[in-house]
């Protein structure tokens, strides 16, 4: 952020033979000269803008999942198939297919593993119809490509706009903590808050999930962000405010109360 710029008061000068007297008006002091407020001031000023967001648009936090919401989880096909040497399409549907099927049956059987090994176990169970066996230097590349997964190309331009409209932005992800800051580093993606599952040791849809959010912003003043169906529905049922971004895939079967096609036109509705 750039400061203000540089207006230093006019001086009184002798020039032209201006008689030593002559002075110009005194100036009022600029914002930036004035006196530091008082805590209670600043405290004061923060109360009257986050009211203001409210009243325009409802909302004081925006809530976005990370995988395939920010992120583009075909965008790694590229990648994988540079890896491979071939086509890496159909492996990638399925191997995340797996990865999410086997967060439901940890869920079912009320146990927890993070979401890297989850990764890495869903990747053995598909792999063999794809490319055979794995050798253990290939597994390991195509795993790490889960912590650099690429943007979707309105994701960072739709941060910025929340942002400079008094909106504070969190993810709420089913990846681990340092999973979700490397990959937000990666895309060069910037948010508020990152929160993990793992603070609850439960993966989505599981309603624990989303109540990690109440500590964040008032549920009525919290708008969760999701292009994932079961998602949606998970933050829906659990009563909070839902916008679904609808990129083709399964629909939710639990109406949203916002339904954008992309995160452009999210931040156009909820930042204005």
């Amino acid at each position: 952020m750039t400061g203000p710029a540089s207006t230093q008061p006019d001086r009184p000068g002798s020039a032209g033979g201006a008689a030593p007297s002559a002075r110009l008006p005194r100036r009022a002091p600029l914002a930036w000269q004035q006196p530091a407020a008082a805590p209670g001031a600043v405290a004061a000023v923060g109360a009257v803008i986050w009211a203001r967001v409210l009243l325009m648009t409802g909302y004081r936090l925006i809530v976005f999942d990370l995988y395939g919401t920010l992120l583009d989880v075909s965008g790694m096909a590229a990648k994988l198939s540079q890896l491979l040497g071939k086509d890496a399409t159909a492996l990638l549907a399925a191997w995340r297919t797996a990865q999410l099927e086997r967060s439901w049956e940890l869920n079912g059987l009320a146990t927890y593993e993070p979401f890297d090994r989850v990764t890495a176990w869903a990747l053995d169970k598909v792999a063999p119809a794809f490319v055979g066996t794995l050798d253990a230097e290939l597994r390991a590349s195509l795993t790490e490509a889960w912590w650099t997964v690429p943007a979707h190309a309105d994701a960072a331009a739709a941060l910025r706009q929340l942002s400079a409209a008094g909106l504070r932005t969190a993810i709420l992800s089913n990846g681990t903590r340092p999973m979700i800051e490397r990959a937000l580093k990666s895309a060069q993606l910037s948010v508020d808050e990152v929160r993990s599952v793992e603070e609850v040791r439960v993966y989505k849809p599981d309603p624990r999930v989303y109540r990690i959010l109440d500590a964040l912003a008032p549920i009525e003043a919290t708008l969760f962000v999701s292009s994932n169906a079961f998602d949606a529905d998970g933050a829906k049922r659990n009563g909070r405010k839902v916008a679904f971004i609808d990129r083709g895939g399964a629909r939710p079967s639990e109406p949203p109360d916002l339904d954008v096609r992309s995160l452009a036109e999210l931040a156009a509705h909820v930042a204005t």
